[in-house]
């Protein structure tokens, strides 16, 4: 019995050997097609990435660059607009005579056509003549506003025979606010045809959160779209349900978009926000603010003159992509900006493919 189970045994062992090399081999296949397969897969996402990140920064910088152009373009009718406003006003017979009973009948209508401004009239010597503001007619409220308004380099510029725009302050009940400032120099000569000389001041100031309401721009630095990926933000549309994600470097975000001016006293002002967020930043000087992030950016956007024209740019490890413009109507240069950091524009894509 012994002698024939060994020979029926022989030839069944070589038999699973033979299935254990075809599971082995089975195995190693199967393996090498599913490698395959995820870096096929890898490689076609690698493409997929690649190619649509380069449409992403393109687009980016297409958008930007209309945007700011668009930002630019209703910037300087607004200034425009403004300037010849103020020197026709400045012109009227009971703005030069300097009555505050007939600088208020000619300027009615002008103020409640503008209920976000403060009006106000100066004699040259800082002396309020006029003022729009009910609360700054009281005789410690004047006095306050008097010594304030005499330090400020767009009244200096205006008693000087020069329009300007600066970044001022308003009073709103206990608080400081800060607010955009026009100067008009109001002048009047001794004799027809005789040379004019500067007898005051016309000014508004307008809320700095107001100013893109104003000139029509509010909010529009949050649209962003493409063919294939949407991420829209924007005020008061139906289905939103999230706010506005700014570039906030002083409270230490580096994620989202902004847009915003730069004066040419340095400071910068946000006109598409529509909060009070950035108004601290506005009211720094230029030399505080210039040691911050945002005097840093500044600093890499504008160096060189590089306007029109997109930059990438390293802030404090943080990579963005800005385009900048000037804006030089209205007696002013003004410089927009637009910046915007990539994981904010790569992040639909991340989401989408992994």
């Amino acid at each position: 019995m012994s002698l024939q189970l060994q020979k029926w045994l022989k030839p069944v062992l070589p038999l699973k050997n033979k299935f254990r090399v075809i599971k082995t081999l089975q195995f190693t296949f199967t393996t090498q097609i599913t490698l395959v397969i995820i870096l096929l897969f890898s490689a076609g996402n690698i493409v997929i990435f690649r190619t649509t990140s380069e449409r992403l920064i393109r687009n980016t910088h297409l958008r930007n660059r209309d945007q700011v152009t668009g930002l630019v373009n209703n910037i300087n009718q607004w200034k425009e607009s403004t300037v010849l406003l103020m020197d026709t006003l400045s012109k009227q017979p009971g703005i030069i005579n300097l009555d505050s009973t007939q600088i208020d009948a000619t300027l009615r209508q002008v103020t409640r056509l503008t209920p976000d401004r403060v009006w106000r009239v100066f004699d040259r010597e800082g002396s309020l003549v006029y003022t729009s503001l009910d609360s700054e007619r009281t005789p410690h409220q004047k006095r306050l506003l008097e010594l304030r308004h005499k330090d400020y380099e767009g009244f200096k510029k205006a008693r000087n025979g020069q329009f300007s725009w600066s970044v001022a302050f308003l009073q709103a009940g206990i608080k400081t606010e800060g607010c955009l400032s026009a100067d008009q120099p109001i002048l009047k000569s001794a004799s027809p045809g005789g040379k004019s000389d500067v007898i005051g001041t016309l000014s508004f100031c307008l809320p700095l959160e107001k100013l893109g309401a104003a000139v029509g721009i509010a909010g529009t630095d949050q649209m962003r779209s493409d063919e294939t990926l949407s991420d829209q933000v924007t005020p008061n549309s139906p289905g939103a349900t999230q706010g506005p994600d700014y570039l906030e470097f002083h409270r230490g975000d580096y994620k989202g978009r902004v847009t915003y001016l730069i004066f040419e006293s340095g400071n910068i002002v946000f006109p598409t926000a529509t909060d009070s967020r950035f108004v601290r930043i506005s009211i720094q000087s230029p030399r505080r603010l210039s040691t911050t992030a945002w005097g840093r950016l500044n600093k890499l956007v504008t160096r060189r003159g590089n306007f029109n024209t997109f930059q990438e740019i390293n802030l404090d490890g943080n990579t963005l992509l800005t385009f900048a413009m000037t804006s030089s109507a209205g007696n002013s240069n003004w410089i927009a900006v637009n910046a915007i950091d990539k994981q904010t524009i790569f992040d639909p894509l991340n989401k989408a493919l992994f």
